[in-house]
């Protein structure tokens, strides 16, 4: 089984144009079974599964433009760590069974530095059919982030919520940002 097919980790600049994604499955969930808490959660440790199409961990300067995203087990897009500058458009996610887009870590407050986002830029992409088989994943979750746009996206067809974004918010004793 392959859980994942892009891994970026300590990147500075990527596009990743005109792509199809398609056969990407699930292998943590069959040996450790599932059960979930919101936004595609486990609940056994409070994390992620860190399975997608496209994973990246502390990412900076992140296009995905014109891609399909098709029978994906897992999820389309994660981004777990900083994520700044990322312009996520133009692209067709279907059919894909936990989260299309997700954004940083389910983490108790934004004073960690390794959960920050910047930046961000989700638009113009259609999602149909999303988690069908995690129900607990929103099409797009972005967990705590500085500067976020998320606009004339198409979502049809999703188990749990279209967007979810901002979750946890508290005031911090800094200025946010890159």
């Amino acid at each position: 089984m392959l859980g994942t097919l892009l891994v970026f980790k300590e990147m500075d600049g990527a596009a990743i144009k005109n792509i199809r994604f398609t056969g990407v499955t699930d292998q943590y969930l069959p040996d450790n079974g599932y059960m979930s808490m919101q936004a595609n959660v486990i609940r056994s440790g409070w994390f992620k599964v860190r399975e997608a199409a496209i994973l990246t961990e502390n990412m900076r300067g992140l296009t995905v433009e014109n891609c399909e995203f098709t029978e994906i087990g897992t999820n389309g897009i994660l981004m777990c760590g900083i994520s700044a500058r990322v312009n996520i458009h133009d692209n067709y996610f279907h059919h894909v069974s936990m989260s299309a887009i997700s954004i940083g870590e389910p983490i108790k407050a934004i004073l960690d530095w390794n959960n920050a986002s910047f930046d961000l830029k989700i638009d113009r992409n259609t999602l149909y059919d999303i988690a069908y088989d995690f129900p607990s994943s929103p099409a797009v979750d972005i967990f705590r982030a500085d500067g976020l746009s998320v606009c004339h996206n198409t979502i049809q067809k999703t188990a749990y919520s279209a967007v979810s974004a901002g979750w946890q918010w508290e005031s911090v004793p800094f200025a946010l940002g890159e």
